[in-house]
């Protein structure tokens, strides 16, 4: 995963349309890569739940959150590049709203 955030911070070309191919290449790939984060998600968050509601068993729970945040956080970096990739112009601004919405992630997930 991390592979294809470097991918889309060096996307390199001769041309504009051989960048502008690239640049497509890497963002269907983290699209996808995105949706397989989301199913992953769902999983867990279903794993959550059964816990919660039906078999106390803390310490699985506990690990189903930590790796939940750790998809979360995944989640998070991909959508960054994939921002990165389609609005390049508005990077500086976004950075803040990035970390806002980093911040208020991990505080659902804290709870």
């Amino acid at each position: 995963m991390s592979d294809l955030i470097e991918r889309a911070k060096k996307i390199k070309g001769d041309t504009p349309e051989e960048r502008w191919i690239e640049a497509n290449t890497v963002l269907l790939l983290l699209t996808d890569a995105l949706e397989q984060k989301d199913e992953q998600i769902a999983f867990l968050k279903g794993e959550l739940e059964q816990l919660a509601n039906f078999n106390p068993e803390w310490d699985r729970l506990q690990a189903a959150q930590s790796s939940l945040r750790e998809h979360m956080a995944e989640i998070a970096r991909l959508r960054e590049a994939l921002y990165r990739i389609a609005w390049p112009e508005n990077n500086n601004s976004r950075n803040a709203e990035n970390k806002l919405a980093r911040e208020a992630l991990q505080e659902q997930t804290d709870d």
